[in-house]
């Protein structure tokens, strides 16, 4: 079993900690969130980037902030698509932020803004590209019967 770098993670935890209430979080971060405590292997959730919206009132507060910590703006095949996503990376560890400049669906769990499952789930028709990992197949199904995602055991296990 393959599992993600434990020492980047708990960094992106932390850089996640610091911009909370700037941001909702996407991606694998969500998924890690939502479900109970885990080892991360890497068919779990992907964790090769952290993915953001930032509220747009406080984006500038998150770029200083980002800028304050090393975090450099990097161009992507998304510049001049997309208006209102950023790339931001910083190195020594490598992490990569994708930051997108827009108000969606959230919910709070354990003091975090997470985006709202359903609507998570329907960003993997567009942006989102782990609809393969274990959370969201286990997590459509349990949205389907109704049952709450949050520390759910199939989030981690097949």
């Amino acid at each position: 079993m393959k599992i993600w770098n434990k020492e980047i993670i708990e960094e992106q935890m932390t850089l996640l900690e610091f911009i909370k209430d700037k941001v909702v979080i996407s991606g694998g971060f969500a998924w890690h969130i939502i479900s109970p405590p885990h080892i991360e292997n890497r068919l779990l959730h992907d964790h090769k980037d952290i993915d953001i919206y930032v509220f747009p009132n406080k984006f500038m507060e998150l770029i200083t902030f980002l800028k304050e910590k090393g975090y450099k703006k990097t161009r992507t095949k998304y510049d001049g698509i997309d208006k209102d996503f950023y790339r931001y990376i910083k190195y020594e560890p490598k992490i990569i932020l994708d930051v997108f400049v827009k108000e969606i669906p959230f919910i709070e769990v354990k003091g975090f803004n997470i985006v709202e499952p359903k609507f998570h789930l329907s960003l993997y028709e567009k942006t989102q590209t782990s609809k393969d990992c274990i959370a969201v197949k286990n997590a459509i199904k349990l949205i389907e019967k109704g049952i709450s995602l949050i520390d759910h055991e199939s989030l981690i296990d097949e």
